[in-house]
């Protein structure tokens, strides 16, 4: 199971999960992405571990959570909405957790992989799909489905049909290309957050600004909409008698 798996059934979560559009922010997104590189480490010495220990320390550490209250609270907010389950809270700031199974079967539904789930849920076998490739009889014409020759699909592209606002193209693809894996991901969960906050395009960053300003980082408060607000005309006073305006 790869950790593009993961984090394209965290996007399925998190598109039918209204408490997720809500909450979910950079912090909650850090932490899955940590946990899925920690599961992928484990699963290749010990392919039937489900468990894992994250000590906060360490925890913050890795995914650059600066408190361990907003830690804790990102990993009750994951187990809230379903994504893992607490297996135990132990002495020592260690919580051990897992993906809850609710959620791996997602992928199944998604038909990102084929799984088997077992009753006890500590036995996970994957299967992932096979990808179709077209023949490459000529060197531009080599596809990989929906991917780029890496076998991933182009994230910028998803993230500039989601933005709209078509501008400057080649330079925000440049400054997007240069952001971390983890960066561009927490920017496709937080754009449509964003151009749901601003549905009059022409008041919405041109996608450039939005990444040189990391606006991905910024929260959104979808009661109130960009744009959509007006000044009233001011009416003018009645001049006094004898008065020269």
């Amino acid at each position: 199971m790869t950790g593009y798996e993961l984090t394209k059934v965290f996007r399925i979560a998190f598109d039918s999960t209204e408490a997720m559009q809500i909450g979910c922010t950079a912090n909650h997104h850090s932490l899955y992405i940590w946990i899925c590189e920690l599961r992928n480490q484990i699963q290749t010495n010990a392919p039937t571990r489900e468990v894992l220990d994250l000590p906060v320390q360490y925890t913050m550490d890795r995914t650059y959570i600066g408190s361990d209250k907003t830690l804790k609270k990102c990993i009750d907010d994951l187990a809230a909405w379903g994504i893992i389950e607490i297996v135990q809270r132990l002495p020592g700031n260690v919580t051990k957790i897992k993906l809850a199974i609710a959620y791996l079967r997602l992928l199944y539904d998604s038909g990102t992989i084929t799984l088997r789930l077992h009753d006890d849920c500590d036995t996970i076998a994957v299967r992932p799909t096979k990808t179709v490739k077209t023949n490459k009889t000529v060197k531009t014409n080599k596809t990989i489905s929906d991917a780029d020759a890496s076998g991933e699909p182009d994230l910028f592209e998803q993230f500039y049909d989601l933005y709209g606002k078509k501008f400057d193209r080649k330079k925000a693809a440049a400054k997007f290309n240069r952001l971390s894996r983890a960066d561009q991901l927490a920017i496709l969960e937080h754009v449509p957050l964003y151009v749901k906050s601003t549905p009059d395009i022409d008041y919405r960053k041109y996608p450039l600004t939005y990444l040189n300003g990391e606006c991905w980082k910024d929260p959104i408060d979808l009661s109130k909409s960009a744009g959509t607000t007006s000044q009233q005309p001011t009416a003018k006073r009645p001049s006094a008698p004898g008065q020269v305006r």
